[in-house]
Order: structure tokens, then C-alpha cells, then sequence
């Protein structure tokens, strides 16, 4: 488990396969100067460049660094 740190920056959505809208928030992180889309997280109170801290488990698919919220 690891926490990350950042700001975050808008909430945005999509509809998946089954036709469902999944929101995503979007959080710029302080540590590596990314942003990751992260759904699961709750952003309804949260206003652009808000600090966040928000416990994550971390992985590697296909050379790419994805991460999962943690509830």
C-alpha cells in the first residue's frame, strides 16, 4: 500500500462496455509530476488543486504504472 499525495484537478467520466458512466478523478501527483485517473474515489466535495492523500495499491501492466484505490 502506498498513499498518494497531490492536488486534485477535475472529476471526468465515460460509460464502460455494459453501457454504465464510471467517474474518474484526476489527481496530479506532487511526487512524480503525473496525473492519474483513479476511479473509487469520492471527489464530490473536492474543488480544483484541493490536497489530497489517498491510499493506492500500485502495479506494472505492459510497461505502464497503473494504480487502484484503496477503500
Amino acid at each position: 500500500m502506498f498513499i498518494l499525495k497531490g492536488r486534485f484537478m477535475e472529476t471526468t467520466s465515460y460509460k464502460n462496455k455494459e453501457g454504465q458512466t464510471v467517474n474518474q478523478a484526476v489527481i496530479y501527483s506532487d511526487g512524480d509530476g503525473k496525473t492519474y485517473r483513479l476511479s473509487g474515489y469520492n471527489s464530490v466535495n473536492k474543488k480544483p488543486l484541493d490536497p489530497v492523500e489517498i491510499p493506492v495499491t500500485v502495479g506494472v501492466y505492459d510497461g505502464q504504472i497503473y494504480l487502484r484505490v484503496i477503500n
